[in-house]
């Protein structure tokens, strides 16, 4: 028990670490400027996929995950930057993945720290790094949303079969929504393993990951119910206001992710020590 309350106040307390406040502060900032160009990417892969409705469905679908006084803003500006994307693989592209790989590198160097290293990566190294994980995150979100439209087509599809109502398509929403969290945990995973300058066996599911996943659902519905009904954004950012309620979303997305980590940290020493011993 004492050893459970140890570790509960470890994380505690790396959850109010300054350092790790100030990371989450500038991974957010890059993450922000290459948000644009990521969509870009995933504008030049959907291009390449059969039906010309299919970017216009997945930007909506990403939309919703984002706070509702972000979604308009957001989605105007995403089709705004995308109408003159680039063909795959042309000189600017290969601009815009290189800016968009940006966040990431900053994310990787935030991620050695939680897991207590120091990065040694050259800066070669780091940035294709960066830039693999930058196109394999956009094949991600587009395997999610293949997923996800896949699983409400099929339902709608056996539902119109067999003649039932519309309370026979909860459990296929159920599935699909289970689904889907458990890609994300996936992508957790694969950021944690991937981009820290750490050695650590792969596990599919860690503490750390589930801590991440139940936070940030419940972090992302109290500053949605937040911004909704108490603060006033708009007034005192006027215009901006739109990109400030992303930019401190995100903020709070990347806490989590820190201290997450910084939680599998701790509980990994605490498990080393404990077979040592």
């Amino acid at each position: 028990m004492n050893r459970l309350v140890a570790r509960i106040k470890a994380i505690a307390a790396a959850s109010t670490d300054t350092h790790c406040l100030d990371l989450a502060a500038q991974v957010s900032f890059y993450l922000v400027l290459s948000l644009f160009p990521f969509f870009i990417i995933l504008a030049a892969l959907v291009g390449a996929l059969p039906g010309s409705d299919v970017w216009h469905s997945f930007v909506e679908w990403v939309a919703t995950y984002l706070p509702s006084s972000s979604q308009r803003a957001l989605f105007t500006a995403i089709f705004d930057v995308s109408r003159s994307h680039t063909t795959f693989l042309s000189f600017g592209l290969i601009l815009t993945l290189w800016t968009a790989s940006s966040g990431i590198v900053s994310l990787m160097e935030a991620l050695t720290w939680a897991y207590g290293a120091e990065d040694t990566r050259s800066f070669g190294k780091k940035r294709l790094i960066a830039i693999g994980a930058t196109i394999v995150g956009a094949l991600f979100f587009l395997a999610i949303f293949g997923v996800l439209t896949a699983g409400r087509l099929t339902a709608a599809a056996i539902i119109t079969h067999i003649g039932g109502s519309q309370e026979i398509r909860a459990p296929f929403e159920v599935v699909r929504w289970v689904a889907s969290v458990l890609l994300v945990c996936l992508g957790i995973n694969l950021i944690s393993y991937f981009l820290p300058d750490v050695k650590k066996e792969w596990c599919w599911y860690t503490p750390g990951t589930l801590l991440i996943a139940i936070t940030f659902v419940l972090a992302s519905s109290a500053f949605r119910f937040y911004v909704a009904h108490f603060a006033n954004f708009p007034k005192v950012y006027g215009a901006l206001s739109s990109f400030i309620v992303l930019m401190t979303w995100i903020y709070i997305s990347i806490v989590i992710l820190l201290v997450g980590a910084k939680a599998d940290h701790i509980l990994e020493n605490a498990n080393a020590k404990r077979k040592n011993a």
